[in-house]
């Protein structure tokens, strides 16, 4: 019975050490970033942006202002949305570098 023990626990550190090994190998082959950005292009922001916008605005308040638009200046995305003229309020808007995804500012427009 001792000797069932001691293999059931060294068969467990085995396979412990095993999985670490493993686990820092698959964290050292980390893949470069995309030469052209992990936000390349504006269909790409606009998925985003509705994504970051739904828990903070609502899934009604995105639906509301479809369809939303980026535009890109300095490697930054900001995707936003223009109200029809002579409309009251302002529309979720989002900037996010391209680079790496970051959102770096949510807000309302006035």
């Amino acid at each position: 019975m001792k000797k069932l023990l001691v293999k059931i626990f060294a068969a467990s550190i085995a396979t412990l050490l095993l999985a670490g090994a493993m686990d820092g190998r698959a964290k050292s082959q980390k893949q470069p970033l995309p030469q052209n950005g992990i936000v390349p292009d504006e269909v790409t922001a606009v998925k985003i942006a509705q994504a970051v916008f739904e828990p903070i605005f609502g899934r009604e308040g995105v639906e509301k202002y479809l369809p939303y638009h980026g535009t890109l200046k300095n490697k930054i995305w900001t995707v936003y949305r223009t109200l029809k003229p002579g409309s009251r309020g302002g529309t979720p808007q989002l900037s996010i570098q391209k680079k790496d995804g970051t959102v770096t500012e949510v807000w309302q427009s006035q």
